[in-house]
């Protein structure tokens, strides 16, 4: 279940002035926001309702409505949202124990609010467009190459034409080759990152759907792509290396790629097994 809360949170830095005023009144009062509608909401937040439709939009629901009920599920659920950790300190002489404790804590708050800012219908769509799709061009860079070759790896087993090519400029001169029959999905935790952003911009030129991975909250990529998985705001963007942020991506691709093994059952395990016994082969070949 999405937390209203803390997409507000997450989203509150890229908010104009008064849809951080919104937002505020909203997360200081949740049960006397929930009973107002908006034109109320928005005299009790001293702002236009205008702008309370504005951070609807902001925080990618499909309006106040059902902001309202994601306020009720807040208010009225036993759960305390757990908050993560931004970055990781530890001192020189920080016990073993103590550092992989941190980290495991930190990483399962963290699963927990890839699901809270999990849109069903999201996933819904994205499943269906690649099932359709004649290929997925994927895109990323640096710690988000990871990301892109666990996607590029899982979509081949199950027997689509993906492709992907760490050389980034490889990515552009494939992205400027593509139709609206293909797919582009892009990673990039930061949203800023040019070198994906220059092929996603190409792939929209040819009128091509664009799915992002990228952190909550607006962002360039965000603001291109078709479809957004977003994930949570763990790191500073002069992070000393992807952490968190990457197994946030890895943790959206498992989940995608199981609703695909679901849509397409029968097909992707048959293809499954064949990968399987044909790398088995090879290895026996060695």
């Amino acid at each position: 279940m999405t937390s209203i809360s803390y997409l507000l949170k997450a989203s509150f830095p890229d908010c104009s002035p008064s849809e951080q005023q919104a937002a505020r009144f909203i997360l200081e009062h949740p049960a006397e926001a929930m009973r107002c509608n908006v034109s109320e909401l928005a005299e009790q937040a001293q702002v236009s309702t205008a702008a309370v439709i504005r951070l609807c939009k902001r925080i990618h629901i499909d309006g106040f409505n059902t902001l309202r009920l994601m306020l009720a599920k807040d208010v009225y659920s036993p759960e305390t949202a757990n908050e993560f950790l931004p970055d990781f300190n530890f001192e020189s002489d920080s016990p073993m124990e103590t550092i992989a404790s941190a980290l495991i804590q930190t990483a399962t708050n963290n699963f927990n609010n890839v699901g809270k800012l999990l849109n069903e219908k999201t996933l819904f769509d994205t499943v269906a467009l690649i099932l359709n799709a004649r290929s997925i061009q994927i895109g990323g860079i640096g710690a988000s190459a990871v990301a892109a070759m666990d996607l590029y790896q899982k979509l081949t087993r199950l027997g689509m034409f993906a492709v992907f090519n760490q050389e980034t400029h490889m990515q552009l001169t494939a992205a400027a080759t593509l139709s609206p029959k293909d797919v582009f999905f892009a990673f990039s935790y930061s949203g800023e990152t040019n070198d994906i952003l220059l092929p996603v911009q190409m792939a929209k030129e040819r009128g091509v759907k664009v799915i992002a991975v990228t952190r909550v909250g607006e962002n360039s990529l965000s603001k291109l792509a078709d479809f957004v998985f977003a994930i949570p705001d763990t790191e500073s963007l002069s992070r000393h290396g992807a952490t968190i942020s990457r197994m946030n991506q890895l943790l959206i691709i498992d989940i995608l790629y199981t609703a695909l093994i679901t849509r397409a059952m029968e097909q992707s395990i048959e293809n499954i097994a064949r990968t399987r016994k044909a790398v088995s082969a090879s290895l026996g070949r060695h």
